[in-house]
């Protein structure tokens, strides 16, 4: 049962500091839509820091100055260190481009790589949306190198705002392979217009429709199937960008990799996104199952690399994901995927686990997290961690019948939390009985008490029916 406290004491610890970290993420600096105006986004577009240090001004043909790239990368056989970002859905790294209605790739007359090529208009229209604008800057991705540009929430030419695109494009530094080697990784959240007015379009649809892939603009190119025909790309097609993907574990990312030399014979490169790589920062470990074991309880909307954190390849990211994610941090099973290793030594069973939010309560300023794990003889253990908050001293901790809304009689006494001048504290308690079913069958709520008494964080613990 040792090795089952250590994995619940890391987990509460580093799932605190993803919960409160991931409630502070936002798409900084533009405003937002309307509320209820579009449907919430998938999860493809990444929020990467360095995405969103440098903007394009609202605008409609607008391109960047030449901007330095973060690492030289190797394109058509030529050698490239500086981009262009425009507007219009692509880059280009020999000279700009403010061309709006999309050609074929081909013909543009530019070394281009084109996640969306359309006729973007990030000028808000009076009394409607603000509209996103195209951000860029260099940022890592999985542990590489990276430049990131990112059109968020763009409108179509002229100035409409009643449909919306959200999409990214990753360069991806890959010189571990050869010189000069990169991956193009293209990302889609929400594609709902497809043309602006200038290019044939009607509403935003038909007409000349928007174009993906890349090109060296006079010999050679790549374009996705699709490309300049009307409602392939759309969220409404099931074929559509944000529902389709290429060469990786998630939907809505199209992965491109530009190999310009074999690699040298006893090179063995790491993939881009492992299995069990939950937020594709090129590591695997008790991060990554705290967001599965989150994401399971609902207690997160999404996961970066989702199709990373279904290790066991169910098609679903649950607790059991989270189980196998620790077993593999401790070293009790060697590998993650699809396909389960040929003699694993797991633990007896993945142990149940009832995760717990525990938002302050008031204006308390204490936020922190939960979790009951089944025990192997059939009661539970409890852990909690406060990340923020707590005054120095020596804390009580309950369990209590009813909600947060309504506590009711103390069930039971958990071991007190001594916190620090930090405002940080961590405790866990063995409970043998009533067993660990008790607390998913029946309301009941986590309360964390001031040194006066009060309530100052608390959260419920979700029936067997509601997780």
């Amino acid at each position: 049962f040792g090795m089952k406290r250590t994995f619940l004491l890391g987990l509460l610890l580093l799932s605190a500091v993803v919960v409160l970290s991931l409630s502070a993420r936002s798409w900084a600096p533009h405003a937002e839509p309307a509320a209820g105006a579009h449907d919430a986004p998938s999860y493809a577009v990444l929020a990467l820091a360095g995405c969103v240090d440098n903007a394009l001004p609202a605008e409609d043909e607008i391109s960047s100055d030449e901007i330095d790239l973060p690492f030289a990368l190797n394109f058509f056989g030529r050698t490239y260190d500086s981009i262009f970002v425009n507007n219009n859905g692509n880059v280009t790294f020999d000279l700009p481009l403010g061309t709006f209605t999309p050609l074929t790739l081909l013909h543009t007359s530019r070394v281009i790589i084109a996640p969306f090529f359309a006729d973007v208009d990030t000028r808000s229209p009076a009394g409607g949306a603000t509209l996103g604008v195209v951000t860029y800057g260099a940022t890592s991705f999985g542990g590489y190198s990276a430049f990131c540009v990112t059109w968020v929430d763009v409108g179509y030419f002229f100035q409409h705002s009643d449909k919306l695109n959200r999409f990214q494009l990753l360069l991806i530094d890959r010189s571990d392979i050869a010189p000069g080697d990169f991956d193009i990784l293209m990302n889609y959240d929400r594609i709902e217009w497809e043309t602006g007015d200038a290019s044939g379009g009607i509403n935003g649809l038909g007409g000349n429709a928007a174009r993906v892939g890349y090109a060296n603009g006079s010999t050679a190119a790549v374009e996705l199937p699709g490309s300049g025909i009307p409602g392939s790309f759309l969220d409404s097609n099931p074929a559509g960008l944000m529902h389709g993907g290429r060469d990786t574990l998630d939907a809505g990312r199209y992965l491109f990799a530009i190999r310009n030399s074999p690699a040298p014979p006893q090179a063995t490169p790491a993939p881009l996104i492992a299995y069990g790589d939950a937020n594709c920062d090129g590591a695997v470990n008790t991060v990554d199952a705290a967001l599965a074991l989150q994401f399971d309880a609902g207690l997160i909307e999404s996961i970066d690399c989702r199709g990373a954190a279904d290790v066991n390849g169910d098609g679903t990211v649950n607790s059991l994901d989270a189980s196998l994610l620790l077993q593999f941090d401790a070293g009790l099973i060697g590998r993650l995927g699809p396909t389960p290793p040929a003699t694993p030594t797991p633990l007896p069973t993945s142990p149940p686990i009832a995760p717990i939010a525990l938002p302050e309560q008031g204006e308390s300023g204490v936020a922190g997290f939960a979790a009951i794990v089944e025990t192997g003889t059939g009661g539970a253990e409890v852990g909690v961690i406060i990340e923020r908050g707590l005054e120095e001293g020596a804390h009580m901790t309950h369990l209590h019948e009813g909600t947060c809304d309504v506590l009711g009689e103390i069930d039971v006494a958990l071991t007190e939390l001594q916190a620090g001048a930090n405002g940080r504290a961590g405790a866990t308690t063995r409970i043998d009985d009533p067993s660990f079913s008790h607390w998913l069958e029946n309301a009941h709520a986590l309360a964390v008490h001031a040194l006066d008494g009060t309530v100052v964080a608390c959260g419920n613990v979700s029936p067997a029916g509601d997780r």
